[in-house]
């Protein structure tokens, strides 16, 4: 469900009333672009509020509601939720979100700078995706997406549920660029389906390895200036970055499974020492692997 520039229920455009914020100030506290907020309680969510974050409003089974959103006109336009479904707030949306059984959902922030010229080629509006359509785009997504399904509470205050929470954020975010970039201008300069396959099932084939980017290109029979520039179209970072990257998730896999040590899982997926993983991850998720462990505990 996607209601591109504008919210639409009845196929006429509703112009969405929104907040323009003083850009040289930080959209968040933290100096890590991604912020789990612990659930406030149901009259506070309802109140018409609106802030400089991005914010996905993600359900899980037997979760449903609504979400209100002030029109320019002021008038408020409301749109159901349901379970397994994540909607996504763009940065200065006057919103109220009301659900039930509230312990199924989450709110999750993000600091919109990060991914501003991503999200602005292609998310202009108010976007409701089914979880499970963003999540099997990627294993570690699609097995983040299951745990916390299992559990009877998705948010608690621990270490473990903070940090996975943080790192199901930054996937969801992707997914959505993911699904949406097949909008004007983003399917031109990117890799196509089946090269996006192809690239990710050489890397995921040779993580073990120390990679070289120079020789991905060839395997893509393109130039490496014409590789990096598609790559960060498409995936929004380097192929060297989108390694790393992959590194870190099967290595947390690796943790969260609860069978390896974090020098284990780092050199199990090629990083050359424990502190080279730990350095990873918290670039990219902002915590260190070694908190999975201690929550587990």
């Amino acid at each position: 469900m996607n209601y591109g520039n504008h919210f639409s229920e009845s196929g006429a455009a509703i112009a969405a009333s929104r907040r323009v914020f003083n850009s040289s100030r930080p959209a968040a506290l933290s100096q890590h672009p991604f912020t789990i907020h612990r659930p406030v309680g149901a009259a506070a969510s309802a109140r018409l509020h609106c802030h400089r974050l991005i914010e996905l409003v993600v359900t899980f089974r037997a979760a449903r509601g609504e979400i209100r959103m002030e029109g320019a006109d002021g008038t408020l336009h409301a749109f159901s939720i349901n379970e397994y479904q994540c909607c996504l707030l763009p940065e200065g949306i006057c919103h109220a979100v009301s659900i039930e059984n509230r312990n199924r959902y989450v709110s999750l922030f993000v600091d919109a700078g990060v991914f501003a010229q991503s999200l602005t080629d292609c998310i202009r509006g108010v976007v409701i995706e089914d979880l499970r359509k963003l999540a099997w785009r990627d294993p570690f997504t699609n097995q983040l997406v299951s745990e916390f399904d299992s559990r009877e509470t998705i948010y608690a205050d621990a270490v473990l549920i903070r940090s996975m929470l943080t790192t199901l954020a930054v996937k969801l975010v992707e997914g959505f660029i993911g699904v949406h970039q097949g909008c004007a201008g983003v399917a031109k300069k990117g890799l196509t389906e089946i090269e996006k396959k192809r690239a990710h099932a050489y890397i995921e084939a040779h993580l073990e390895q120390k990679f070289c980017v120079a020789t991905l290109a060839k395997h893509m029979a393109t130039s490496l200036p014409h590789l990096n520039r598609r790559f960060r179209a498409t995936f929004g970072m380097t192929p060297l970055h989108y390694a790393l990257r992959l590194r870190v998730d099967k290595a947390l896999g690796l943790l969260r499974g609860g069978d390896a040590r974090v020098a284990d899982a780092a050199f199990a997926v090629g990083f050359c020492d424990q502190s080279h993983f730990d350095r990873h991850c918290r670039k990219f998720y902002g915590f260190p692997p070694g908190a999975l462990i201690r929550g587990a505990r």
